[in-house]
């Protein structure tokens, strides 16, 4: 069994021995305390992950689609090949974050975080993404983003590598 803490005091009791591939849909996660793990292949759709602490985690190719992630801590996670379809990402920190070839359209990315991050192949195609701090991060010709928009105006780097 896996306990997942909440800073709100809530706990949700899993009957699995880890969380890689696990499904947490629509999971109730204001402020969960997931530092450090591997949630590779996990499944957040729907679910309320505001102010939630996941920093340093692994969580390649899990889908947080239409996800509320508002403020949380996702700076240096793993994220390569992961969702964010229609996420809110408002305030959110990306910084060092490894988001390689991460879905992100249509997301609200408003006064999020992306400040070193790795943006190669990624679908920037967001919402507000005028209103996020992009400095540093590093994205390629693969990189999508919206049209018009212009990623090294924002101190984004590109990279031919």
């Amino acid at each position: 069994m896996v306990i997942i803490k909440c800073e709100t005091g809530v706990e949700l009791e899993l009957p699995v021995e880890g969380l890689q591939g696990v499904i947490l849909d629509n999971a109730e996660l204001h402020r969960a305390i997931l530092e450090g793990r591997n949630l590779d292949g996990a499944s957040f759709r729907y679910a309320d992950l505001r102010g939630a602490l996941l920093m340093k985690s692994k969580l390649k190719g899990a889908d947080f689609s239409g996800a509320g992630l508002m403020n949380a801590d996702l700076r240096f996670t793993d994220l390569q090949d992961s969702l964010f379809i229609k996420s809110k990402l408002m305030g959110t920190d990306f910084s060092g974050a490894n988001l390689k070839h991460a879905n992100l359209s249509e997301s609200d990315v408003a006064f999020a975080i992306f400040v070193g991050a790795n943006l190669r192949g990624a679908k920037m195609h967001c919402v507000r993404l005028s209103e996020a701090e992009l400095r540093d991060a590093v994205f390629d010709d693969t990189t999508i983003w919206p049209s018009g928009f212009d990623p090294i105006a924002k101190g984004a780097v590109l990279s031919l590598q």
